[in-house]
């Protein structure tokens, strides 16, 4: 492990995500990772238990069978766990991605505190077992131990102490605060590696969190199609047969 980027989700983690890949880490770890393999879910749900509600809390073996082929992480689920990976990965470089605290909120409010509190993520997890049936309790978990399930009361008291605490145990030389929309220069000095000849990726995040979501639902029905298809006949002969008794 290289890189810890901990700054809260929707303040440019996915294009540090981005930056970071062009860069040549291997194994950048994202959210999306787990659209490509949902069987970590497994095992951030148990990471979330162990912090929030009174598991085991993970140490370096386990963040090593979860992380240990990875070079860098950013976003959540990772990020919810600031000072467990400080203390994993002692030589790993800090960053902190930055967005004025108010532009935030209002960005949460809009994707991810939206995302949920919806009725359509347990409906996804019934029909397709096998990605969203595992993402979506680890993602509700994750919510309700980050923000206590009430993103509106929490949200910047969260934010606040997510930066207060990195920015309190790093050592400045291994810490980067990154303001979003700075480009390559200051991030390239910190990681000692040459600037890139094209320009720093700007992922509009708002948008790709809306196609991130499109994208997993058409993937989600597509591979629950079979199971929806037989819940409709089962329900359409059990109605058809009432019909015919009564």
């Amino acid at each position: 492990m290289r890189v810890l980027v901990l700054g809260m989700c929707r303040t440019g983690t996915a294009s540090m995500w981005e930056a970071l890949k062009m860069l040549g880490y291997v194994d950048c770890y994202h959210m999306m990772n787990l659209m490509i393999d949902p069987s970590d879910n497994d095992m951030w749900l148990d990471a979330i238990n162990g912090k929030y509600f009174g598991g085991k809390p993970f140490g370096r073996e386990e963040w090593d069978m979860l992380l240990g082929h990875c070079q860098a992480v950013c976003d959540f689920p990772a990020c919810a766990f600031a000072p467990e990976l400080i203390a994993a990965y002692p030589d790993a470089k800090v960053i902190l991605t930055n967005r004025p605290i108010d532009a935030w909120y209002q960005s949460c409010i809009g994707t991810i505190r939206n995302s949920m509190t919806s009725p359509l993520l347990y409906l996804m997890g019934f029909f397709d077992t096998e990605v969203m049936g595992k993402w979506t309790p680890m993602t509700r978990a994750l919510f309700k131990g980050v923000f206590d399930n009430d993103f509106e009361k929490n949200g910047i008291q969260v934010y606040q102490d997510q930066y207060n605490l990195v920015r309190s145990i790093v050592p400045k030389d291994r810490l980067l605060d990154y303001q979003v929309g700075e480009g390559w220069d200051r991030v390239c000095e910190f990681l000692e590696v040459p600037k890139p000849s094209v320009p720093y990726p700007n992922t509009n995040e708002a948008a790709a969190f809306r196609d991130r979501n499109w994208l997993r639902f058409k993937l989600s029905l597509r591979r629950g199609l079979p199971r929806l298809t037989g819940t409709f006949l089962t329900f359409a002969a059990v109605v058809s047969w009432g019909y015919f008794l009564w």
